[in-house]
């Protein structure tokens, strides 16, 4: 059986290239009245993406994928705070004595209100809509909450924190609130999931359907938990790609593109938007690639750090220790096998990294033995994995995942021959 497997490598192994290259600017289209607006926010979902914002009394958005389209509404109140889904932007505003919410459609321009009951409890510096669900901050005598309501403005649920809620948000198909010692839950019918962690009153913004992105970098996912560092000023992860905006080069599967003076980005399925300082958008499909031998590509030698499952992942080896605290200055310190601090020589799998405080277990892409070199006998312990002949530890487990998708199979192990044979 094994012969048979290393035959196949052979074969698998062989001069191989992959599709890679450039995009184009796709499509450009002016939102000046956006310059207008005291904030701009980026709404990244599953078919559309959005930027949207506001002034005293006018709700903007312009929908940027996949066509350019911008609508507004004026209020009778002053605007307090806005969001957005897949197609309605959304505005709470000062009106007559108590809280509204205006709903705009964004296909038709049809545009809703509802009326919130016991306004003078509310507090307005954010809310959430999801499905028939409106979710209001509201102001307590011990701890902020979320009260929720339905379109005909009557109370359904309370949600309560140990420490109490200071920010509420929509994201992909759910309404989510931040509770002021950093935790993020999901809210739904009346119950609420915890599903990631950030330190308290952290900022962040969107980043397309169950991701959020730090100001400090960091990219959150909703679902797992799982951090990465992208290093970048905005980052989107749809179902088709993940873009990076980093200055002026726009970079996602595939390879890098240049922008001029981008200020925001929001992206849905294989497209991007960048909004450039003189609020002209600009769009970038992904699937319109040409040639480019400089591209990069999923099993290429660059990566993101991640902690997933409690191991830092995305170094990839021959790095050294030196090398990978310059690389990823969220690295703190580096320890050896023992936890001895280290100041030299390879990174290897099974050291450690203190990140934001806590000890994390590394694993390097394809040092699956942990020598810090990548050579045959990874290749080795690596099918061997595959076909169940042994069991890898965690950690070795997540250095075996070379191609980074959380499964462990032969395009890692093509990839990792690849890479050991210097041709990606």
């Amino acid at each position: 059986m094994t012969k048979r497997f290393i035959c196949i490598i052979l074969i698998l192994l062989c001069p191989a290239s992959f599709f890679i290259g450039a995009a184009w600017a796709d499509s450009t289209a002016l939102f000046s009245e956006l310059g207008n607006c005291k904030y701009i926010y980026t709404y990244s979902g599953r078919n559309n993406a959005y930027f949207y914002g506001y002034t005293n009394t006018t709700l903007y958005s312009a929908r940027a994928v996949p066509t350019a389209n911008l609508r507004y509404v004026n209020t009778d109140g002053c605007i307090r705070a806005v969001c957005h889904d897949e197609s309605n932007a959304y505005a709470l505003f000062d009106g007559n004595n108590c809280y509204k919410i205006v709903r705009m459609n964004m296909d038709s321009g049809a545009c809703d209100y509802v009326t919130i009951t016991g306004s003078e409890s509310i507090s307005n510096r954010s809310f959430a809509v999801s499905g028939s669900e409106i979710f209001i901050l509201q102001k307590s005598n011990s701890y902020p909450y979320v009260k929720s309501y339905n379109f005909s403005g009557k109370a359904l649920y309370s949600y309560t924190f140990s420490k109490g809620v200071d920010r509420l948000f929509f994201n992909g198909s759910n309404a989510y609130a931040r509770s002021v010692s950093g935790e993020i839950f999901r809210l739904s019918g009346g119950s609420k999931t915890k599903c990631a962690d950030l330190e308290a009153y952290t900022d962040f913004s969107d980043a397309g359907c169950g991701y959020i992105l730090t100001s400090g970098g960091r990219l959150v996912s909703l679902g797992s938990g799982d951090v990465e560092y992208p290093r970048c000023d905005y980052a989107v992860r749809t179902s088709q790609n993940s873009f990076k905006l980093c200055g002026n080069t726009l970079s996602f599967t595939g390879g890098d593109v240049s922008v001029s003076s981008a200020k925001l980005m929001c992206a849905a399925g294989q497209t991007a938007a960048v909004l450039g300082t003189d609020n002209r958008c600009t769009t970038f499909n992904a699937s319109q690639i040409k040639s480019n031998p400089q591209a990069s590509q999923s099993g290429s030698k660059s990566s993101n750090l991640k902690i997933s499952d409690g191991v830092a992942v995305g170094i990839d080896a021959e790095i050294t220790v030196t090398q990978a605290k310059e690389k990823f200055p969220e690295i703190a310190e580096l320890y050896d096998f023992d936890g001895n601090k280290i100041t030299s020589g390879k990174l290897k799998t099974g050291y450690y990294a203190l990140i934001g405080g806590t000890k994390y277990p590394v694993a390097i892409r394809g040092d699956v033995n942990g020598t810090g070199t990548l050579n045959r006998s990874d290749l080795v312990d690596l099918m061997d994995a595959i076909i169940e002949k042994i069991t890898l530890s965690p950690c070795r487990s997540k250095a075996a995942d070379f191609n980074l998708d959380g499964k462990i199979n032969t395009q890692d192990l093509v990839l990792l021959g690849l890479r050991i044979k210097g041709e990606i």
